[in-house]
């Protein structure tokens, strides 16, 4: 009876072991380095496109919805975040010189 106590708890013990490297194994199989790099590539050249939307802040947004389609849902969430972070730093640049 104490050694399938020992046996048990050597079980159970080395299981979060075994999750743990399987996440990390599933996490790198999901994506890709380059994956991740013709997400950055495509976000760019929609920033870099020649359409320009103003926002209130006068922050310049080069969106259209013909480039925004052709973007995945990985990639909007980036070209997103590009667009919030510009938006703070306009922010933050008004605050700052008093406009």
């Amino acid at each position: 009876m104490f050694g399938r106590r020992i046996l048990i708890l050597l079980h159970f013990s080395i299981l979060p072991f075994c999750f743990t490297s399987e996440e990390k194994h599933l996490a790198k199989h999901l994506f890709s380095d380059e994956e991740i790099q013709e997400d950055v590539k495509a976000v760019d050249l929609v920033i870099q496109a020649p359409w320009v939307e103003q926002n209130t802040l006068d922050v310049q947004r080069m969106e259209t919805k013909r480039e925004s389609n052709r973007l995945t849902d990985a990639q909007k969430a980036l070209f997103d975040r590009h667009w919030e972070l510009e938006t703070i730093q306009a922010n933050d640049f008004l605050n700052y010189t008093g406009k």
